[in-house]
Formats: C-alpha cells, structure tokens, sequence
C-alpha cells in the first residue's frame, strides 16, 4: 500500500476534500454536510443526523457482506413491485407510468446496488433522504422488500 493510500484510509477529516487536493481540483461545497463523504456524514449535526442518531441502537453492528444473490433478489422484488404501482396508476393517456411514479427498473437497479440500504441503521430515514421524490407509501414498501430479503438471503 501506498503512503497515500494509508494517509487516505487513516483520515480523520473530509475524504472529498482530500481527493480534490490531491487532483488539484476545486472543492465545492455540500449540503447538507453527510451528503459528502463517510467521515464528514459520522460528524454531520443537521436535525436528521440527530434524530438518526437518536434512533440508532448503542452498539453499532459490523457491515453486512452484500451477495450478488442477495442483490439480484431485491432488485427482482422491486422491479416486481414498482410494475404493480405503474400498473395502479396508468390511465389511458399516461403512456410512461414510471414518470408519474419515480418507480423505473432503473431506480429499481439503483437501489439494490446501494450498500448502505442493507447496512444503515434506519433504512426508512436513508431511503427518504436519497430518493425524497418518492411517495412515503413507496418508501415503506421499498424498506419492507429489503428487510424481507436482507432476512431471508442474508442470515
């Protein structure tokens, strides 16, 4: 490993920043602050970070190893689920459901691919911050999907 790399790992300040330093690149700002980088999220004090932290058991658990198997599960789940919703909302002149929706096989990919969905302590909260032009109905059923499969392929 290299000595940037090891510096780069054993940070304790903002990742981003020290990436656009090291590319000579200009840092612009994010806000809210936990959209920027791990470190910068573990120290972000913005009331959903409060009330996140407030929620979150005492003990952290460790991350969870996400399998492809898993992914491919929750993504099947979704896709079948978000087709149910466009179906519920299609009319004779909405000839894209999805657009009405937000819920695309896309977004359905995007998701199951996303770590921290399996890994974050209130999904509900994450899922509402990353995706806020979701239906809050939508958001429960996309949580209750991934804890579904999260317990079925990953115990």
């Amino acid at each position: 490993m290299t000595d940037i790399m090891r510096d780069y790992c054993r940070l304790t300040s903002c990742r981003r920043e020290y990436i656009c330093n090291y590319f000579e690149a200009e840092l612009k700002s994010i806000d809210p602050p936990h959209l920027c980088c791990d470190i910068c999220r573990s120290q972000c004090e913005c009331d959903l970070c409060k009330a996140s932290v407030a929620e979150a058991p005492v003990a952290a658990a460790c991350p969870l190893k996400v399998t492809d198997e898993a992914r491919d599960a929750v993504k099947q789940m979704l896709v079948y689920y978000f087709s149910q919703e466009n179906a519920i909302s299609l009319t004779s002149d909405q000839v894209v459901p999805h657009l009405i929706t937000g819920l695309s096989e896309n977004l359905a990919d995007q998701i199951s691919r996303d770590d921290a969905v399996y890994n974050s302590s209130n999904r509900h909260v994450y899922l509402n911050e990353m995706y806020p032009h979701l239906q809050e109905s939508f958001v429960i059923n996309i949580d209750a999907i991934i804890s579904k499969v999260r317990d079925v392929k990953l115990s």
